[in-house]
């Protein structure tokens, strides 16, 4: 098993015109302090999560879209490019199975915010009958991909909505829902030459991508958490999908600021959510109840 050093300096080297901000930030990463074990995996997670995008960024590059075939649920499921892939990681899968399974979206309204592909919506869809899903992105190849999804398993035109949406900027006044939902990005890590790389980031995919996944601070969830409640009904429910690398507790004193009532899920442990890199953690559900 190689150490901890060994498995960060080998995630770094990746020739940095091949992936652009990707490879920059993973070089920046690999340089910075760890002071404990906690700090050093926290570190070595999130520059997985690097190289996950990296990996999707890389894949196909010649096709506009690929067909994937791994979900039997979802038959036929489409993937635009420019838009994170499930077929690198089986995290958004498992949650989905997990909320269907305590049927905490049976015959309700549910937000789905950062939807990408529409691998949640969809699932929860055919496994849990809401009476009406709202899935937003603010990336538009994602929204188109949610689009070209939902002509094959979106149901009912009137229980379906994709829409381009920065958080609820561009979400109806008029619509309230029981459940709003993200898998929200998984590296909080607040740096000044983290925000420039993210700053400087010209090509639409990349930047679509990193945005996906880096939230610097926290402070894009906490501001869907504060959104949420607008647009939220009695006792409505805030989802989101973390893990035990990630500084839950910044979420939580937030939620907690804004008057939610907070329970933690750990519905998976140990599991392989990534085969390359290899990514083996506890997934927890941070489940919010409006107050």
């Amino acid at each position: 098993m190689d150490t901890l050093n060994e498995q960060i300096k080998e995630l770094a080297d990746v020739p940095i015109d091949e992936t652009g901000s990707l490879g920059r930030l993973l070089r920046y990463f690999s340089g910075l302090p760890r002071q404990s074990a906690a700090e050093g995996h926290r570190l070595l997670m999130e520059m997985k999560v690097l190289s996950l995008l990296r990996e999707n960024l890389l894949a196909h590059p010649e096709k506009s879209s690929v067909t994937l075939g791994r979900f039997p649920e979802l038959p036929g499921f489409l993937v635009s490019r420019g838009v994170f892939s499930p077929e690198f990681t089986t995290d958004s899968y498992i949650w989905a199975k997990y909320i269907a399974s305590r049927e905490l979206v049976d015959g309700k309204s549910v937000l789905e915010m950062g939807a990408g592909s529409g691998i949640i919506s969809f699932m929860l869809r055919a496994m849990a009958h809401p009476s009406f899903l709202c899935a937003a992105d603010v990336n538009s190849f994602a929204v188109e991909n949610l689009r070209d999804n939902a002509a094959l398993f979106g149901g009912p035109k009137e229980e379906f909505l994709a829409i381009e949406s920065d958080l609820f900027e561009s979400i109806p006044q008029s619509l309230q829902f029981d459940v709003a939902l993200w898998a929200m990005p998984w590296i909080l890590r607040d740096d000044p030459e983290i925000n420039r790389i993210l700053n400087e980031a010209k090509d639409p995919f990349r930047k679509a991508l990193l945005r996906s996944a880096i939230d610097p601070g926290g402070r894009v969830v906490c501001k869907f958490i504060t959104e949420a409640k607008r647009f939220l009904r009695p006792s409505g429910k805030v989802l989101l999908i973390s893990s035990d690398f990630l500084p839950n507790e910044i979420i939580i004193d937030h939620a907690k600021s804004e008057g939610f009532a907070i329970e933690q899920h750990i519905f998976a442990t140990g599991v392989t959510v990534v085969e390359k890199p290899e990514i083996n953690l506890d997934l927890i559900q941070l489940e919010l109840t409006k107050v």
